[in-house]
């Protein structure tokens, strides 16, 4: 059976990433609205608020 939240884990650990890996996170999984000039703690809430 398929966990409907199996990227949770991942969420739970976004900050463990660096900017760089969140921006591919982000681009992987078609999330708009990050780009390399923003603060990591704000790319983490565009993709947290896209999940």
């Amino acid at each position: 059976m398929t966990d409907p939240d199996e990227s949770a884990p991942e969420l739970a650990n976004l900050s463990a990433y660096t900017k760089a890996e969140l921006l591919d996170y982000a681009a992987e999984r078609g999330v708009s609205g990050v780009s390399g000039s923003m603060r990591k703690a704000d790319i983490i809430a565009v993709i947290e608020g896209a999940e």
